[in-house]
């Protein structure tokens, strides 16, 4: 898959507000009511006052696998700084969406996409609630879809993947990831996963899939194609204020078959791990640039608990994350500033890091590329929408440009 997180990138505070709104209004049920104080309306282990993330919630210097700067002193191992290399010299080759046009040329919020053996590729509109297909050129083939709540329908699409056997999945965020297999020149719904949470992300290793979202004490859940939990791993974030765990416990996801690891970023944290299929934790990196966020606990005016995001100062979040050719994973992280807030950007900076998804080492690339949202063979497709949504398409140099 994998997709791009943002997950986009809407400036933050309406990003935190959408987020907030699907939280309570996307579940099956609202979280369980924590234990209370006597005389008091606010949870039994709820600071008011206390920031995150705290130290407690970040590993030890002893449990990293790897600590990534962008001052290039770290060392990934040959395979990452190799890619790395030739990732850096990517030049656009192609790209296709217009400001006005017909329908199948302008887009709406370019949410994801995801590349077939084929050549074609497939777009996630998540204004238009639509999938696009096109050939290796960006010319229209086909699409499906549509705003609603119908088989075939998507009311908040979030991510989408190609399987092996062809089928496109689509996670929506109204609790499902549905899928669709080849019927002509487009698709047909054959089935869809009911989740009992809000699938930030997923992606497929073998014949699993593994959905990102807070549930059970874990945030990755695997579930087969017939929608079948297998089974539930990776600690969320530790609080008591459960809208506080709710929100740092989210992020991208990537599967890389060629290491057999499934690898995920924590939206608001500096961290990245790598879990085996079943869910034993292999390596923990940090990336040593990253500035969280500071999230605050407060009580308001009734007791009730909340928190505040506090953008008055520059920040980042894990933005993208993908599988590329050699067991390796391209990390995305987007810096915001209250200037490009204000101007509604989707980010002031974007920075780019290669990991081995085996090991945990990774190397900086730099901050002049687009997001990425897949990686194939030599191309790089990137998905952005400022100044407008539009496709495009990249070619790195081959293998031996990275000797």
């Amino acid at each position: 898959m994998s997709r791009q997180t943002s997950r986009h990138a809407r400036p933050a505070a309406v990003a935190l507000l959408l987020a907030l709104a699907a939280a309570y209004g996307c579940r099956d049920a609202q979280p369980p009511a924590p234990p209370v104080a006597a005389n008091s309306l606010v949870p039994l282990g709820v600071h008011p006052g206390t920031v995150h993330p705290t130290e407690e919630n970040l590993p030890r210097r002893s449990e990293l696998a790897a600590s990534i700067s962008i001052s290039g002193d770290s060392r990934g191992g040959g395979a990452a700084e190799r890619f790395a290399r030739r990732l850096a010299r990517a030049r656009q080759v192609g790209a296709f969406g217009a400001v006005e046009g017909t329908p199948d040329q302008v887009f709406g919020n370019i949410e994801d996409i995801a590349a077939g053996e084929d050549g074609r590729l497939y777009v996630l509109d998540s204004r238009y609630n639509n999938v696009r297909i096109f050939d290796a050129s960006g010319r229209p083939l086909a699409s499906f879809g549509g705003p609603g709540g119908g088989p075939a329908e998507f009311r908040a699409p979030e991510a989408l993947s190609r399987d092996r056997q062809g089928r496109i999945l689509v996670a929506d965020r109204h609790n499902r990831i549905k899928l669709f297999a080849p019927q002509g020149a487009s698709y047909a719904v054959q089935g869809s996963i009911s989740v009992r949470f809000v699938p930030e992300d997923f992606c497929l290793l073998g014949d699993a899939v593994f959905v990102q979202g807070i549930e059970r004490d874990a945030f990755l859940h695997a579930f087969s194609a017939s929608g079948q939990r297998l089974r539930s791993f990776g600690a969320p974030y530790a609080t008591a204020n459960w809208l506080v765990r709710e929100q740092l416990s989210d992020g991208p996801v990537a599967c890389s078959e060629e290491a057999g690891t499934v690898v995920t970023m924590l939206k608001y944290l500096p961290v990245v791990y790598g879990y085996s299929p079943q869910g034993e934790l292999r390596w923990v990196s940090r990336l040593e640039d990253f500035r969280p966020i500071r999230i605050t606990e407060e009580v308001n005016a009734k007791g009730k608990p909340r928190v505040s995001f506090e953008g008055d100062a520059p920040y980042d979040i894990a933005e993208s994350l993908q599988t590329a050719p050699g067991g390796l994973v391209v990390v995305q992280t987007a810096r915001r500033t209250p200037q490009s807030n204000r101007d509604k950007l989707e980010f002031a900076e974007l920075r780019t890091y290669v990991l081995s998804a085996a090991t945990g080492q990774g190397v900086y690339v730099g901050n002049h590329l687009p997001r990425i949202g897949a990686v194939t063979g030599t191309r790089v497709l990137a998905g952005e929408n400022d100044p407008y949504p539009r496709v495009r398409i990249l070619e790195m140099p081959g293998a031996e440009a990275g000797r």
